[in-house]
């Protein structure tokens, strides 16, 4: 029957029958394969030789590809047409291609749609009926393709031949030079393969922001104009994959049909917590399906989703290798990654094989490849991430598990300094930034995801921010509960979990949530105190339980609770002193007890025991110099020592021996200099340097040598701002900055330059006041607020301003009592309070308010007087006791 479809009125269809039998009997050799097909005259081939594809009725934001596609066609014309039309799946490929056929089907004489479902020779020869050719049965197909594009090619020109869904590169390759002979054909390839050195190609980007979202409220016409930037988001999340945003447009209107029981703020929680494959509501949804019978089918969207990538796999199933390697990029962020870094975070054996896997991938369409600056870069899609983890869930682990253990080596910390030891600061940047991307990608109970959470939060912590050091150490405490609470009896995990509430201790602490700190460290010391009663021959609990001490007793210290404070750091020198005589060779050891003096000598110095404190960083300075000298390349033990000179100059200033504390401070200024040039990528040098500059101008100004502090101030400032500028987020390096205005405020002042002086102060001001509205927790922000109100307000008296002034000072009063009323142990506010009395007196005085005045300056020498007798080394009780003595006696002679 297939036979009499050639037959014309008239022919003689006997003789055609005798030649037709004699053809079925001929062996493959038959001289008959010159001329195979039989065509009758008057035939005519029609224009479409298959049917049209199906276009979808909207098409949005792709005009300029089509007519560059066109363009590029036809200025082509002469040399190779094929051209690759490339993309991620997905992205709109189908829908181009078939748009350019129905735009420009006038251009072509002939048009073929052919799908690429198996191999391209057997989908070709779908076109022998159209093309009105015959082949013998036994003919194989490998010689029937060249006669049947030799057909092809005698259409007039020119013709349209689009090969739908080419993903396969083994076919490419096998028939590109095939089809090259059909000169007279634009032939296009909807692929995925990125990259053939033998063809142009053209790849498709994903749609700009606002055509996505015209055609995202196409498909779901509830869109409301206020959630245009979730839509932004949502946009990012999916990479901009144009069938992934019809998909969940078309979900969003099935299931809002009467109200918005979806949101899109939920879609994009989704998307962000749960991920695309596991939204908390889909419904099915009809999609045009690709094929050589295009139809409308109807299925939920992780159905439609995985479909994406099995038809690709089918297509070149991955190498044993390949999914390890899609699995580490499916949990780093999807961006351009460089070569280069992968090859260092995946620590492959053979880096060739590495790079020809990764390259492979790429070429397949599993991942986008990039050349700057003679640089690889490797990229994935979000939706292709998606698709990966779910699919390798039961192994996604397993295969980044040397990821994992890389993002923790690179960002592991010397303790005591927060110098990252493998890493840059700039680099510790961005293996943070990967290792919180892995993180949200598994949510087993495993130690190895605490550490990396520990040492992503203490990245963030040594680097400012606070808030987001805080989550990655909860995540990791609750890692910690989790494994305690399956292994009550293993001492590893009970270590573990103990020190994890040491973390969230000084993180909540420098948020100023001390009665939470306090709680956190409460809850380390009965965990270490536990383990080392168990094992009291273990050094380490021993150890961890005199650190445990020492947090408990700053924290108490930061209260206003320095005899308990000083409870706390005794029983942290003696477990010290204990370990330390046991191993006397142990550094580690002796570099605790000389923190346990350094602590000892702080809150001597806070209860004003002036020379007991002195004893105590005496002690320090030696252990730390002890320690320096043995092992001179260590910085810590250097930076130990730095540290050790201001303790020594601060007391020598309280004691009034400005120049000994000056000889302090140069040796402290040297010492950071050095650490710094040694390593100008240490934030912590760099401030220690900024310090040192800081305690060198505060001495040059009790001096008298006021330029000299001057110039100290404007260095401080420098280096302050430029550890503000380089980490805005790190709330020190602001405070830093504040301190610095203050300074140089003060020196203006000095100098009578009043207005300078004014302009600093305000700047102080406005930083001390950000740093309180952001942590209104902070006692030490709440201070530094009082301070700058008080220097305001002695500048305005100064300039004459004296309602100004009046305001200022009492503002600094209400700060400072309320903070002695929160902390009515800590003398530093108990101070604060006595000068902001004073200060308040002095104004009130000025404006003839007598009355007032004496008021504030008999509570000013009722704080002085206690101050005094609890500390009569200090100077500068004194004299400030004797100043309102004399105020007091020129306003009421009586009193």
């Amino acid at each position: 029957m297939a036979e009499q479809a050639h037959y014309g009125p008239g022919d003689n269809i006997a003789g055609n029958q005798t030649k037709i039998d004699r053809q079925t009997t001929l062996g493959p050799n038959s001289a008959y394969y010159e001329n195979p097909t039989i065509i009758q005259p008057g035939q005519k081939i029609e224009r479409y030789l298959t049917n049209p594809p199906f276009v979808p009725p909207i098409f949005q934001g792709r005009e300029t590809v089509l007519e560059a596609i066109y363009h590029r066609l036809k200025t082509d014309q002469g040399s190779q047409l094929l051209l690759l039309v490339n993309g991620e799946g997905g992205i709109g490929k189908t829908s181009l291609a078939a748009k350019y056929w129905q735009r420009y089907q006038k251009e072509y004489h002939h048009l073929a749609w052919l799908f690429c479902s198996g191999s391209w020779q057997e989908t070709l020869l779908t076109l022998a009926a159209p093309l009105q050719l015959v082949f013998p049965e036994a003919m194989p197909g490998e010689e029937r393709l060249p006669l049947l594009l030799q057909k092809l090619a005698n259409l007039p020109e020119p013709c349209l031949l689009v090969l739908d869904n080419a993903n396969d590169i083994a076919e490419l390759k096998q028939n590109y030079l095939a089809l090259s002979t059909c000169s007279n054909c634009h032939i296009l390839l909807t692929t995925r393969i990125t990259q053939f050195e033998q063809a142009p190609n053209y790849s498709i980007p994903p749609l700009p922001t606002q055509d996505a979202l015209t055609l995202f409220k196409t498909h779901y016409p509830k869109h409301r104009l206020e959630d245009d930037g979730l839509f932004t988001s949502i946009f990012k999340a999916v990479g901009g994959n144009t069938l992934v945003l019809e998909v969940l447009a078309k979900n969003l209107t099935v299931i809002n049909t009467d109200e918005i029981s979806y949101s899109l703020a939920d879609l994009l929680k989704d998307l962000q917590q749960r991920g695309l494959l596991h939204l908390s509501q889909t419904e099915a949804v009809s999609l045009a399906r690709k094929g050589p019978q295009a139809n409308l089918v109807e299925a939920t969207p992780t159905d439609i989703l995985m479909a994406l990538y099995s038809d690709l796999e089918m297509v070149v199933p991955l190498t044993e290798y390949e999914p390890l390697l899609l699995s580490n990029l499916a949990v780093l962020p999807a961006e351009k990654l460089a070569f280069s870094l992968l090859k260092e975070l995946l620590s492959p054996e053979d880096s060739k094989a590495f790079s020809k896997t990764l390259a492979g991938l790429a070429q397949r369409g599993w991942l986008e490849r990039f050349e700057e600056n003679a640089n690889a870069y490797y990229k994935i899609s979000p939706v292709v991430q998606e698709i990966t983890r779910y699919k390798n869930q039961a192994t996604l682990q397993i295969h980044c598990a040397t990821l994992i253990a890389n993002l923790i080596e690179k960002l592991a910390y010397q303790p005591g300094i927060g110098h990252l030891l493998n890493a840059s600061y700039a680099e510790g940047a961005l293996y943070s930034r990967y290792g919180e991307a892995v993180l949200r990608c598994f949510h087993a109970v495993d130690s190895e995801l605490g550490l990396l959470c520990d040492r992503i939060g203490y990245y963030h912590k040594t680097t400012g921010n606070l808030e987001l050091a805080l989550t990655y150490f909860q995540q990791d405490y609750r890692l910690a509960t989790a494994l305690y609470a399956d292994y009550p009896n293993d001492e590893f995990y009970k270590n573990y979990l103990a020190l994890t509430c040491e973390r969230l201790g000084s993180t909540t602490h420098a948020l100023g949530q001390l009665e939470t700190a306090q709680d956190w460290y409460q809850q380390s010391y009965r965990l270490e105190q536990e383990l080392f009663a168990a094992f009291p021959g273990n050094v380490d609990f021993k150890n961890n339980l005199d650190i445990a001490c020492q947090h408990l007793g700053i924290t108490a210290s930061a209260l206003g609770q320095l005899e308990t404070a000083q409870d706390w750091y005794l029983k942290s020198y003696r477990l010290a002193q204990e370990l330390f005589e046991a191993f006397p060779g142990n550094v580690a050891f002796k570099n605790g007890l000389a923190i346990a003096c350094q602590y000892l000598g702080n809150t001597a110095s806070a209860l004003g025991q002036l020379e007991t404190e002195q004893d105590w960083y005496q002690q320090y300075y030696r252990l730390a110099q002890e320690l320096f000298e043995a092992f001179p390349g260590n910085v810590t033990f250097k930076n130990r020592l730095a540290i050790a000179c201001p303790y020594l100059g601060n007391t020598a200033s309280a004691l009034g021996q400005l120049e000994t504390a000056q000889d302090w401070y140069q040796q402290f200024h040297r010492l950071e200099q050095e650490l710094f040039a040694a390593f100008p990528g240490n934030v912590d040098f760099k401030s220690g340097l900024a310090i040192a500059c800081l305690y060198l101008g505060n001495t040059a100004s009790a001096l008298g040598k006021l330029e000299t502090a001057q110039d100290w101030y404007q260095q401080f400032h420098r280096l302050e701002q430029e550890l503000f500028a380089a980490f805005p987020g790190n709330v020190d390096f602001k405070s830093g900055l504040a301190i610095a205005c203050q300074k140089l405020g003060s020196t203006a002042s000095a100098l009578g330059q009043l207005e300078t002086a004014q302009d600093w102060y305000q700047q102080y001001y406005r930083l001390e006041q950000e740093l309180f509205a952001a942590f209104p927790g902070n006692v030490a922000f709440k201070n530094g607020l009082a301070n700058a109100c008080q220097y305001l307000g002695i500048t305005a008296s100064a300039l004459g301003q004296l309602e100004a002034a009046q305001d200022w000072h009492q503002q600094s009063y209400r700060l400072e009592q309320e903070l002695f009323a929160a902390f009515p142990g800590n003398v530093a506010f108990k101070n604060g309070l006595a000068l902001s009395c004073q200060w308040l007196g002095w104004t009130l005085e000025k404006l003839e308010q007598e009355a007032q005045a004496v008021a504030y300056y008999q509570q000013s020498q009722h704080l002085l007087e206690q101050f005094a007798a609890d500390s009569p080394g200090n100077i500068e009780f004194k004299q400030n006791l004797d100043w309102v003595n004399k105020r007091l006696a020129e306003l009421d002679p009586n009193a």
